[in-house]
C-alpha cells in the first residue's frame, strides 16, 4: 500500500517528508472548515477555514509534544521530529485507507 507521500510526490525524501504532511494538514483542514462553515455564510467559511488549520495544529502539536516525552520516559528514544512525522504521517495513510 503506498503512503500519501508516495501518491502525492514519489521522489520525497525522508527529510522532506515532515513539511509535506503539515502542508497537506492546512489544505486539508482549511477545505474542511470552509465545507463546515458554508453552511452558515460565507463570512463563517472563511473564519472556519483559518480556524480548522489551527486546531489541527495545535492538536498534533499537543499530542507530540506528550508523545515524545512519554518516549523519553520509556525508553524508546524517538525525537519529537521523529513522533511528529509519525503522527501525521499515519494520520494521512488513515485518511487515504477508505479511499484506495
Amino acid at each position: 500500500m503506498n503512503t500519501l507521500s508516495q501518491l502525492i510526490r514519489p521522489d520525497l525524501k525522508p527529510g522532506t517528508a515532515l513539511p509535506v504532511y503539515i502542508g497537506i494538514t492546512i489544505v486539508g483542514s482549511a477545505l474542511y472548515g470552509l465545507a463546515f462553515g458554508i453552511w452558515r455564510s460565507p463570512l463563517q467559511a472563511v473564519y472556519s477555514a483559518i480556524k480548522m488549520p489551527l486546531l489541527f495544529l495545535s492538536t498534533i502539536a499537543a499530542s507530540g509534544l506528550a508523545n515524545a516525552m512519554l518516549s523519553q520516559v520509556l525508553g524508546a528514544g524517538m525525537s519529537f521530529r521523529h513522533v511528529l512525522l509519525s503522527i501525521n504521517r499515519h494520520g494521512h495513510d488513515c485518511g487515504l485507507a477508505g479511499r484506495t
